[in-house]
Parts: C-alpha cells; structure tokens; sequence
C-alpha cells in the first residue's frame, strides 16, 4: 500500500507540473468609418477615413438615399500602412435630406449617416425663355442614348468588374450581372449630371466559369455587354 500511495503522489506532481495550453484568442476584424463633416450641400466631397483595415486591402464604399436607393458606389483600396482616405463626391442632382454611408470590408459593414443641403434649381426654371414651355420630358429624353462598356473582357472569380457608361442625366439606372446558369446580382444607380455612371460588381469566389452578362436598363432602353469568366 505504501508503494502504491508513493505512486499516485509521484502522478498527481506530474499533473500538477503539466504546463496549460491556451487557445490563441482569435480576433474579428473591425472597421470604423468617419466623415470630416456631419453635412455637406450638393456637389461637395465627403471626405472618409475607414480605420480597422489591413494594408493594401479593397473596401466597398455605397452612398443611399432615405428610401435605400443606391446613389454612389466606389471600390477603394488601403495603402500599405493600412490606411485609407477617400474623397467621395456628391452628385450635384442629390436633394436635401438625410444619406446613408455604408463600408464593407471582409465581410464587416459600418454605416454612418450624412446631411445632404441639395441646390435649388428654382431660379434657373424661372429665368427660361418662354418658348421651352412646350418641351415634354419625353422630347428630352429622346435625345440621350445608353451605353457602357466594362474594363476587361475577361474575369477570374472573385474580381472586381468596373463598369463605365453614360446615359440620360440625373435618372436612375438599373444593371443587372447574370451568370451561365442564370443567376442574377442587380445593382441601382443614378446618372450623374453629365449622364456618367460607374457602378461596379464584385465576382463571387466561386463564380462559374463562362460567359456572363451585364445588362443596362434606363426608361425604355436596354444596353448588354458580354464578358467571360475564367475558371
């Protein structure tokens, strides 16, 4: 028994002796934007500093209206220290009110809210000639034409796909992303005063390799552009 007892006391000293290990304390990316100013009028630039971001790391950037309509949509990327500064600039159309400013980085999304002071256009109505009375909006928009193209013909999954187009000022557009077997991601925007738009899509990881689609919609016209993605 003596022996026996000399053994366990041996056995609870090494137990004792064993060294703990803990798990490594895992850490969730974190992102916070802000924005020099809480109000901004039409036409300026909000200023945004995103913080919480890896070096040289791609940051989506989505301005919306009141009413979640998609407004402006940037792509930006950190600097090797991690840092990122963006001017982003308000389309010159936007009304007063009140926006929303959305960051998404690595799955994380931050959103902060600005006040827009849109300029009236009253005055410049007033002073017109008399003779722009009978215009229509339907004769006006007849003269505006779509179009877009992309910044590469070919894609590998999980790129970035620039789209650069023009059509009628000041009026929403919708575009839609469809895959080779038939799904759909849609994004809405708003043409800027000089009738440009550059929204973008960001290819799924696993995105099928094929032939692909982006389709431009605005009033009763429609604009496809074929692209290819590489497996």
């Amino acid at each position: 028994m003596a022996e026996l007892q000399t053994i366990k006391d041996t056995l609870d000293g090494i137990e004792q002796t064993q060294p703990v290990v803990q798990k490594p304390t895992q850490t969730q990316s974190t992102l916070d934007i802000t924005t020099n100013k809480n109000s901004y009028k039409a036409g300026e630039s909000i200023i945004i500093t995103a913080n919480g971001i890896s070096s040289q790391q791609t940051v989506k950037l989505d301005l919306y209206s009141s009413v979640n309509e998609l407004i402006v949509t940037k792509i930006v990327f950190s600097d090797s220290a991690g840092k990122l500064v963006y001017d982003m600039e308000i389309p010159s159309f936007l009304k007063t009110g009140i926006y929303k400013l959305k960051a998404t980085y690595n799955n994380v999304v931050d959103e902060i809210t600005v006040g827009v002071t849109g300029i009236s256009q009253t005055t410049d109505t007033q002073t017109q000639p008399d003779d722009t009375a009978d215009e229509t909006p339907d004769s006006i928009v007849s003269t505006y034409s779509l179009s877009f193209s992309l910044d590469k013909t070919s894609y590998t999954p999980g790129d970035v796909v620039w789209v650069t187009g023009k059509g009628e000022p000041n009026k929403s557009i919708v575009l839609t992303m469809t895959s080779p077997d038939y799904e759909e991601q849609t994004a809405n925007t708003t043409a800027l005063s000089d009738g440009t738009f550059t929204p973008v899509f960001i290819l799924p990881s696993d995105a099928k390799a094929g032939d692909w689609t982006i389709v431009a919609t605005q009033n009763d016209k429609e604009v496809k552009v074929k692209f290819k993605v590489n497996g």
